[in-house]
């Protein structure tokens, strides 16, 4: 047998052994111990119909939401990304661009009526029971800080907001914990060799 030869049948013992070894660890879980507190707090919007539309010429979204067959909006918000929210109250329309941390966002009730809008100088992070959790980075090479906020969903008002004088920070994530609020902040430099593999 030559070195080929040995080459290619030593190769086809590996990948056959890589193709029949298991892929993951199975374990037994406890669902009594299961914890959900990470997860976003949502309810359907089972009375609406909601289809946005994304028109990159202009840098907007358009969302068009319909209750039945005769009540019907459209609202078009400045942004690239987007997204909604539902709560018991209505429905929380959004548009943002994350480099510029700017969002444009509407509230509605379920009677399609218009309870607020504005515009903010961060984007939508997540939903929890607390509030609508927004966050503001600063572009690269600025000398602001990076803020989050909380705002009451239903009224558009801010009730909480942190703005560490932490200077090229950038916030990554926010987790609500008891009566505080916790976040992981870094440079983006640290974040960018954290993320690589």
């Amino acid at each position: 047998m030559n070195k080929k030869e040995k080459l290619a049948t030593l190769g086809f013992v590996l990948l056959t052994l890589i193709y029949f070894l298991p892929k993951g660890l199975l374990t037994p879980v406890n669902p009594e111990e299961a914890s959900f507190d990470g997860l976003n707090i949502s309810t359907k919007c089972d009375s609406l119909k909601i289809q946005t539309v994304s028109t990159l010429e202009n840098f907007s979204c358009t969302f068009t939401v319909s209750a039945d067959e005769t009540r019907i909006v459209n609202y078009t918000l400045h942004g690239i990304s987007k997204g909604y929210v539902c709560t018991p109250e209505g429905v929380l329309l959004y548009a943002y661009f994350t480099t510029d941390s700017q969002s444009s966002m509407v509230f509605l009730d379920y009677n399609l009526s218009e309870r607020w809008s504005r515009e903010f100088p961060a984007y939508p992070l997540k939903y929890t029971k607390d509030g609508l959790i927004l966050v503001s980075n600063p572009t690269f090479g600025s000398s602001g800080s990076s803020c989050v906020y909380v705002m009451n969903i239903t009224t558009g008002r801010l009730l909480n907001w942190l703005c560490p004088d932490v200077l090229g920070g950038h916030v990554s994530d926010v987790k609500i914990t008891g009566g505080g609020c916790t976040s992981p902040l870094g440079s983006r430099e640290d974040l960018h060799w954290r993320s690589m593999p």
